[in-house]
């Protein structure tokens, strides 16, 4: 079974490794970054909506759009490639969704694929001009923002319980 023992500890605190990536706390931040994600989303289309008229909503909602995805492309791939091979190697095949391991022929062309469409969009959006790039970037920008929303929840909680 592996083992991995926390930083600076003892030993007697050895955690499985499949458990460590089944942990309630790291499920319930990645549910709080995409509220934060979508929250912000909405607030760059709302505020572009406002103060630059349509076409930037509609860039700022392609934008969150993509962030959206971008962040569930992220997840998929990391239970596959990561936690799915660990919970398997600790014996907890069950533990883990339904799904194929990807090969690495498999990987590298959904990695790519994912960039292309990014890099596609962009280009479209450039190309064309109809999006306003700024307006793009605003939205995309989401996902940035909820990671820091996350991040600075995360200091309040331990600065609330530990002082």
């Amino acid at each position: 079974m592996t083992e991995v023992s926390p930083a600076g500890g003892n030993g007697a605190e050895t955690i499985t490794a499949s458990a460590a990536l089944q942990d309630p706390g790291l499920r319930a931040a990645e549910r709080r970054i995409r509220i934060f994600m979508r929250l912000l989303g909405i607030a760059a289309v709302g505020l572009a909506a406002l103060f630059f008229g349509r076409r930037a909503a509609f860039g700022a909602a392609a934008g969150a759009i993509l962030a959206e995805w971008h962040l569930r492309w992220i997840g998929r791939q990391v239970d596959r490639w990561m936690i799915l091979p660990i919970t398997q190697a600790a014996g907890n095949a069950g533990a883990v969704p339904a799904g194929i391991p990807a090969t690495a022929g498999y990987k590298k062309l959904l990695g790519w694929l994912r960039w292309l469409v990014l890099a596609g969009v962009l280009y479209a959006t450039l190309k064309v001009a109809w999006l306003p790039p700024l307006a793009v970037l605003a939205g995309f920008s989401s996902l940035a923002g909820g990671v820091m929303l996350e991040a600075g929840y995360l200091l309040t909680q331990y600065l609330r319980h530990n002082l």
